[in-house]
């Protein structure tokens, strides 16, 4: 635009000011994820116009995480919305009927359920209605779309965090010549745009390539996102997740903080209970090497 470059002195005052009202607890330094070691990572949670990547190989669980993530926040009283391309918005709640309540998805699946899990269900439900989450699927979304919808829910209910499941899945803009790599590159550079001008936060749910199967180890990195290059570049986070161990009472999934604009990168396990879609901290460590199989959910 045209405006004049400015010498620092005019961003101190600004700078000490908001650093005192952080030390004051008069402003958060982010969302929490409510996933201790992840907030640890993130200085304090999910920031605003931060564009965050969740990624694995289809049925780890990051659409899962994904949501979870957006109920921590919902349940905080922040405004969060998830795009679905994949699921319904039916699928989607009752995934989170599921989480809330801690009942297991065959249960609601099959209508098969005890009082006791009806009680759980009734309180879910209560829950769930109070919350300021929105839903919505459309299949193959465009960056049109997902803007004017986005603006949308900024302006009526302040949104603060945006999922969107996921990449690869969006319709893209530009010509139909265009290679798929080039759509992603413009998908991927206009959602960080989105985000910096809402100062929202926006987790992007993406697929990793095959090449991680090839490989002894499991463990994703970097360069395993699928059309890579703009979709690394453009994030400030990314979250790679894989199949650590799976035990009856639910899996560890190894999550690698990969990339990580001004914080830490590192590894964190995580525990995820598929029959009731729920994830936490893990205490499982992450140094003995991963087992495969076995199903885990999206």
């Amino acid at each position: 635009g045209g405006k004049e470059p400015q010498k620092t002195e005019m961003f101190v005052a600004g700078f000490l000011d908001k650093l005192q009202d952080l030390a004051d607890g008069k402003i958060q330094s982010g969302i929490p994820t409510q996933i201790e070691s992840l907030d640890l990572k993130l200085g304090g949670g999910i920031k605003p116009g931060k564009q965050v990547i969740i990624a694995a190989r289809p049925s780890v669980g990051k659409s899962s995480f994904a949501q979870q993530i957006c109920l921590n926040v919902a349940k905080q009283g922040h405004a969060a919305a998830f795009f679905s391309m994949e699921m319904s918005c039916e699928e989607l709640t009752e995934r989170a009927v599921a989480n809330l309540g801690r009942i297991s998805m065959s249960g609601l699946t099959t209508g098969k359920l005890n009082d006791d899990e009806w009680g759980r269900v009734a309180d879910a439900v209560e829950q769930m209605r109070g919350l300021p989450l929105f839903l919505d699927n459309s299949a193959a979304m465009t960056l049109g779309d997902i803007v004017a919808k986005t603006r949308s829910l900024k302006r009526k209910h302040d949104l603060k965090l945006l999922v969107i499941d996921y990449l690869q899945l969006c319709s893209s803009p530009g010509k139909a010549s265009d290679s798929r790599h080039h759509q992603i590159e413009i998908l991927s550079r206009g959602l960080k745009a989105l985000a910096t001008q809402l100062q929202i936060t926006i987790i992007t749910v993406s697929q990793l390539n095959r090449e991680v199967d090839k490989r002894a180890n499991a463990r994703p990195i970097l360069s395993d996102l699928k059309e890579s290059g703009s979709i690394e570049e453009d994030a400030d986070t990314v979250l790679l997740l894989w199949r650590h161990r799976e035990s009856s009472d639910g899996n560890t999934i190894g999550c690698s903080v990969a990339k990580n604009r001004g914080g830490e990168i590192g590894e964190v396990a995580l525990h995820f209970t598929g029959s009731n879609q729920r994830w936490s901290e893990s205490t499982d460590s992450l140094n003995q090497l991963s087992g495969k199989g076995g199903y885990c959910g999206k």
